[in-house]
């Protein structure tokens, strides 16, 4: 799971989401249900401390490149071409949410770790550490 924000937009964790416009991910989709949970690990409420938007990952860039929301989240595989594409037209970071992972556990129930991704080279490559989830449960 990754989000990311305009470089000069001042967004630098997921608490500096509170009243900003975000794209949680389509309506129904895994990317909702994960970004609904982060933003709860950082005690926001999706409904209520944020403008939620429910847009794909690349009507999510789109929005961002024409300033029409903040900040967003998208889950995939990488690299998403959606953020590689608004990469190449406007400066985007990621929005740090490294230590999620122990908060979502607690909350959801699910297995989160924190994978290590190999250091990227390419031109307009962001280096994220984002929670990744296995949605398995212990048998009784």
């Amino acid at each position: 799971m990754q989000s990311a924000a305009k470089a000069a937009a001042g967004i630098n964790t997921v608490a500096d989401l509170k009243g900003k416009r975000v794209s949680i991910g389509a309506a129904g989709s895994g990317t909702e249900t994960k970004g609904i949970r982060i933003l709860e690990a950082y005690g926001l409420n999706a409904t209520t401390d944020i403008q939620p938007q429910r847009l794909s990952a690349q009507d999510s860039a789109d929005a961002l490149r024409d300033g029409k929301i903040d900040a967003f989240f998208f889950d995939g595989g990488l690299p998403t071409s959606a953020v590689s594409d608004i990469a190449n037209s406007t400066a985007i970071k990621p929005i740090e949410q490294s230590d999620a992972n122990p908060k979502t556990n607690t909350q959801s129930g699910t297995l989160s770790f924190a994978p290590t991704y190999p250091q990227r080279t390419e031109k307009n490559a962001l280096t994220v550490r984002a929670p990744a989830a296995s949605h398995m449960r212990g048998r009784s």
